[in-house]
């Protein structure tokens, strides 16, 4: 499965690179949904497109040699690139942060992570005029000026977000507890929606909405901490690593999005790596509460023939060491 997973990853970040420079090939021109400037690869959103290989990584970590891991880390920072995504490149970043401080990487790999992105970020500087000539798009130049919001700018998306947050926030405030109902966040007057997940729970459902998401990101972050802790072998630990991580980039993908429990790909990565869990959980649980075996049971068990004891002794009830 990890395989598929990871190449799925690569097949989504070439898609990306493709778009990128090539716009209009996946969406054409003038449907709905078409963009230009930013690579949404197989995605008609550039934000989920990079969002898809922050889940995948995070899915597939746990299962992927420690040699190779770095490589996959630097290989999403490298699929999200050309989306131009604000928020994926936070979602990358918090990966990379979490892996680290939960030991996923082991000190080679760390050191190598650390060490590529500042070569990655001085060569996208160095190469940045042949990227902009080489694409088929003159949106591609400011569609980078995107990135200038962590430089502390503001463009006309931030300040639309900002105002439909705000219209949320006041939603909620009308109605805490019960909130105004679902979809009420993403009605045509509001636009694009509030892009905040928790803004738009407290919005819909009330306090009780925010408790429901904020309680699967602690129950997952919880179980998958206690999973690394007390799972039996190296991939069962990684396996709980993992899912604490995914547990981070939930925390962080609900301050970007309204969309995180409707997309597809991000519940399958959900339901991946909580059965990952479950079954390192279950096959824990099956050899604590095994008994051990008779002696010759055990005999029957290894395919060696049963050992017989002298007649006399067995008689007397004395104890000597068997003998076939």
């Amino acid at each position: 499965v990890a395989l598929v997973i990871v190449g799925c990853l690569v097949l989504a970040c070439a898609a990306n690179w493709f778009d990128l420079m090539r716009p209009y090939r996946f969406v054409p021109e003038g449907v709905e949904g078409s963009i230009a400037g930013r690579g949404a690869g197989f995605f008609m959103n550039a934000n989920a497109a990079a969002s898809f290989v922050v889940m995948g990584t995070i899915a597939a970590l746990p299962f992927v040699p420690m040699r190779f891991r770095a490589l996959l880390l630097i290989g999403a920072v490298i699929g999200v690139a050309p989306t131009l995504s604000r928020s994926g490149f936070i979602f990358a970043l918090v990966t990379i942060a979490g892996a680290i401080m939960l030991k996923l990487l082991n000190r080679a790999q760390t050191i190598l992570v650390l060490a590529a992105l500042p070569v990655l970020v001085a060569g996208t500087a160095v190469y940045y005029d042949t990227l902009i000539v080489s694409s088929d798009t003159s949106n591609l130049e400011k569609s980078v000026e995107r990135l200038r919001w962590f430089e502390g700018e503001e463009d006309s998306s931030s300040e639309e977000r900002r105002w439909v947050a705000a219209h949320a926030r006041d939603m909620f405030l009308e109605q805490p507890l019960i909130g105004n109902g679902i979809g009420a966040t993403t009605l045509e007057r509001l636009g694009a929606g509030p892009h905040n997940m928790y803004v738009a729970l407290m919005a819909e459902q009330g306090i009780f909405g925010l408790a429901l998401y904020v309680s699967l990101i602690i129950i997952m972050f919880r179980r998958g901490r206690r999973i690394a802790r007390s799972a039996l072998t190296p991939q069962g630990q990684d396996v709980g690593k993992a899912l604490a991580v995914y547990a981070m980039f939930l925390a962080a993908y609900g301050l970007f999005s309204h969309n995180v429990l409707e997309e597809a790909h991000g519940m399958f990565a959900i339901a991946f790596l909580v059965g990952a869990a479950f079954r390192t959980d279950l096959a824990e649980t099956i050899i604590q509460h095994a008994r051990p075996l008779p002696a010759r049971a055990r005999w029957r068990v290894s395919g060696a023939p049963v050992p017989r004891l002298d007649p006399r002794i067995e008689r007397a009830g004395g104890k000597t060491t068997p003998t076939a």
